[in-house]
């Protein structure tokens, strides 16, 4: 097997791990982080936030340029 080809077997074994993890990502949004809506606290937000912050420095690494609007909590208070 050449070089390209070990590297292309690697590559696509690779994306199918990351498959993997955006379907069990998909799972916990969808499901809310499995949290009971009455059982919500400030923890489960730092929690929720620190995830959506450390996606969106893979999603930067993998050169994604993902645009939201920031939702503005404080604003609700």
């Amino acid at each position: 097997m050449s070089t390209n080809e070990t590297a292309l077997t690697a590559y696509i074994a690779r994306i199918a791990e990351i498959e993997t993890l955006v379907d069990a990502l998909a799972e916990f949004v969808e499901d809310h982080g499995g949290v009971d809506p009455d059982d919500i606290n400030w923890s489960h937000v730092g929690t929720v936030t620190e995830a959506r912050n450390r996606l969106a420095e893979v999603a930067g690494f993998l050169g994604l340029h993902i645009e939201w609007e920031p939702a503005d909590v404080a604003a609700e208070l």
